[in-house]
């Protein structure tokens, strides 16, 4: 492979604090846990799983995988001895996540263990709150670099050995839920990190990240059904981003979509329910401030409903 000049570098030190913390998905949909821990558990138990491949064909653009398991307590309960699982029933839910980012030189990988719990305050209306031990490890693999002026004294410093930094944080979060909305607010790193390991490599980027989701969805028949759903972060650092996305979906089975990411990027999406499964595509263009990246972006995505859930089964739209 080959290894970096120095105007990559540059660039990818530039968008450094944006690689190791803010990262963008067009399905951003899928990492509601991730960003929110109130929201562990809503939509039920699963396993879900998307590929990122950004600016597709770029040597040492970033590829991102996420995965993630969700289960709720009430519904292992019941499944065990053989009752119908309704997902509305589920009062505590854990859940399970893992991130692997790399970019260039950096490589940023993440665990984290989420709990949520839920409260009905209304026959519509429900109260979730939830929190998460994350684990981060972020490096800088220094054998990558070549500098066009080897004594430039930004980047000779890591030339010969490579950055590593460690840390144990946590996140919060708060959401009110029904069937066909949610609103919630969660913050990641929400302490600046308790450092395991490491040489305070990206020591800036350790800031609490904020986000606002919600989103909304009506079937307007058996055949036809309309989502919505939004996104806000903000830290200190990227300062503030918002993006949104609109779908039609048709026979609660197949949708197409798109999204617009603040300045950044538009999107077309795609997908497919059948039975358990849910089969995903997206495809993103940058655009306005992002321009100089011509490659686009491609992301799949693969969900696993864990029991079949009697309360969604005479619902017009499941999809998200």
């Amino acid at each position: 492979m080959k290894k970096l000049t120095l105007s990559i570098c540059i660039f990818l030190s530039a968008l450094g604090a944006s690689a190791q913390g803010r990262k963008s998905f067009s399905d951003f949909t899928l990492l509601r846990q991730f960003y929110n821990p109130a929201l562990t558990g809503y939509g039920g138990s699963s396993l879900k799983m998307l590929y990122r491949d950004q600016w597709t064909g770029f040597e040492n653009a970033p590829r991102t995988l996420f995965a993630s398991a969700e289960m709720g307590s009430k519904e292992l309960s019941s499944w065990a001895k053989g009752e119908e699982v309704g997902v509305e029933t589920t009062r505590n839910s854990w859940g399970l996540f893992a991130m692997h980012d790399e970019f260039g030189p950096f490589a940023d990988s993440r665990v984290g263990i989420n709990y949520g719990s839920r409260a009905r305050l209304s026959e519509g209306i429900t109260l979730r709150v939830g929190g998460a031990a994350t684990y981060s490890l972020q490096r800088l693999r220094s054998q990558t670099l070549i500098l066009d002026n080897p004594n430039d004294p930004e980047m000779t410093g890591y030339l010969g050995q490579d950055g590593r930094s460690s840390r144990f944080d946590l996140a919060l979060g708060i959401a009110l839920t029904g069937e066909d909305f949610y609103l919630g607010y969660g913050v990641r790193d929400a302490t600046g990190g308790y450092e395991a390991s490491g040489d305070g490599f990206l020591e800036d980027a350790n800031v609490a990240r904020h986000s606002v989701q919600a989103g909304v969805r009506r079937g307007f028949s058996e055949s036809i059904g309309v989502v919505l759903n939004g996104v806000y972060h903000y830290d200190r650092n990227d300062k503030g981003l918002a993006e949104g996305q609109a779908k039609l979906v048709f026979r609660d089975m197949v949708w197409l979509g798109a999204g617009y990411r603040q300045s950044l990027a538009y999107s077309f999406t795609g997908g497919l329910q059948l039975s358990r499964f849910r089969v995903g595509y997206s495809y993103e263009k940058a655009t306005e401030d992002a321009q100089y990246m011509s490659r686009p972006s491609n992301e799949f995505s693969l969900s696993y409903s864990l029991f079949n859930k009697s309360a969604e089964s005479t619902r017009k739209l499941t999809v998200w």
